[in-house]
């Protein structure tokens, strides 16, 4: 992740999107399991991994058609 970070940024604002990523990840590896317990303790056991794959989907996508092929 970090180095498609620095391939995508300009070195002007490295700071702020390795911090960016830093936080997200940090964020995302505290509340994931959090809200992935909940979902599976009211909606059932496959409901965690459902959302997972649409969020992951909506970003993914994206993300490849950005990239520009060299």
């Amino acid at each position: 992740m970090n180095a498609l970070v620095g391939k995508l940024t300009p070195k002007e604002s490295y700071g702020k999107a390795y911090g960016l990523t830093a936080s997200m990840t940090s964020l995302g590896m505290t509340l994931g399991p959090l809200a992935g317990g909940i979902m599976a303790s009211y909606m059932g056991l496959h409901w965690p991994f459902v959302v997972v794959s649409l969020l992951l989907s909506l970003v993914v996508i994206p993300l490849i058609l950005s990239l520009k092929t060299r």
